[in-house]
């Protein structure tokens, strides 16, 4: 994914897209910063990556709302689940494993964390559960 995104640096220098362009560097340097330890450089695996760009998005959404910026990093991003199929799944899950009421909350939060990383809102999912379970 890193030299996905450093393909795209060069492609938005040449397109002259500042807002990519910068976005694309912030991104990198915060990657970079990410990789180096005290016992050196590692690599980053895409998941790792992925939340990168996940804060820095929500960041944008926070500060300043620039729509360029995040539509720049949303494609980068896993598509992410509509609360249709989240409640789906939640009650798939719910029905299979028996769960009747809200201490099952955590088990489905887990199943979804293993089975569906970065591609859901955590506080919709624990709404939709809190629904369903009430």
């Amino acid at each position: 994914m890193k030299n996905k995104i450093k393909l795209d640096i060069k492609q938005a220098m040449i397109n002259k897209d500042t807002v990519a362009r910068d976005v694309l560097r912030v991104l990198m340097g915060e990657i970079e910063r990410n990789e180096q330890t005290p016992k050196g450089k590692i690599q980053l695996s895409d998941t790792e990556v992925i939340k990168i760009i996940k804060k820095i998005s929500d960041n944008i959404k926070e500060t300043s709302g620039n729509v360029k910026e995040i539509e720049v990093l949303s494609n980068y991003l896993p598509k992410e689940l509509t609360r249709l199929q989240m409640e789906e799944i939640a009650d798939r899950y719910i029905v299979d494993n028996d769960i009747d009421d809200m201490r099952g909350l955590g088990k489905i939060m887990n199943h979804f964390r293993s089975n569906f990383p970065n591609r859901y809102d955590g506080k919709l999912l624990a709404t939709i559960v809190k629904e369903v379970l009430i």
